[in-house]
């Protein structure tokens, strides 16, 4: 519901909260508050549903809001200046180094590569990814989001580090060391080195196959929807981000004009 408290206080109204791309593709969508979200009371009234796969239901506050990148980072901004951060740094997004520490040791990569069973797709059907101790919302396991605390939490006490939503990271999309690209998809990665398409993490409860494995590293352009939300992080040192541009997030036109000259 923190999410809400954005909306209701005119985040989607007031530009200082957003990058100058995530500014302009607002506008341009003319969005008031997340995509999915379906106004049911009086304009003004702040009053919402929720519009899932296959039906319009009453708004699940205790599921993970389902925004872009733009929207997320709008939102640490925004929660930065009202509430102040924890650190000497602002709020901002998770990294991808940093996912792969709260995840459950037991479904990490140090584990998978050790046993292929670790990486829990390999060998868990959709219907048992629901039971557990490392239970989650992954594998079609459900039709929908569920609530943020329905699963036990990992060792480190994060909860949803897999499944449930994908999780936008302050990354950009980029190549790890001895990268190779393979004959089979030789234009998967390398168009989108480019410092335009973020990363997400985690997978999501419509993840299946490689998109659930503990090696899934998907990306996409900041204004794309794809069963996405954001974690919250405050740190006293900078994000450990690999951008492949420093400094366009704060614009990811930034990334293109940097590109082309």
């Amino acid at each position: 519901g923190e999410f809400w408290q954005f909306v209701a206080d005119g985040g989607y109204r007031n530009e200082k909260y957003w990058c100058e791309d995530g500014w302009a593709w607002r506008t341009h969508r003319n969005l008031k508050w997340p995509f999915f979200w379906k106004q049911v009371g009086p304009a003004g009234s702040h009053e919402y549903g929720l519009r899932t796969i296959f039906e319009e239901v009453p708004m699940r506050w205790d599921w993970p809001v389902d925004v872009t990148y733009y929207e997320s980072k709008a939102f640490c901004k925004y929660k930065s200046e009202r509430d102040g951060s924890p650190t000497s740094k602002p709020y901002r997004l998770l990294t991808e180094a940093e996912h792969q520490i709260i995840r459950d040791p037991r479904h990490s990569l140090d584990a998978a590569r050790e046993d292929v069973s670790a990486d829990k797709v390999m060998v868990t059907a959709g219907l048992e990814f629901a039971y557990g101790e490392t239970a989650a919302n992954l594998n079609m396991a459900y039709s929908s989001s569920s609530p943020v605390d329905a699963f036990p939490p990992s060792e480190s006490g994060h909860r949803d580090t897999i499944g449930n939503n994908w999780e936008w990271t302050e990354d950009h999309f980029n190549p790890l060391k001895n990268f190779e690209v393979h004959h089979v998809y030789d234009d998967f990665s390398t168009p989108c080195f480019d410092g335009k398409h973020s990363m997400i993490v985690g997978g999501s409860f419509m993840s299946t196959g490689d998109e659930a494995s503990v090696f899934a590293r998907f990306h996409f352009r900041p204004h794309f929807l794809q069963h996405s939300g954001f974690r919250l992080v405050a740190s006293e040192e900078d994000a450990p981000a690999t951008q492949l541009f420093p400094g366009s997030f704060s614009g990811q036109a930034a990334a293109r004009d940097e590109a082309e000259e």
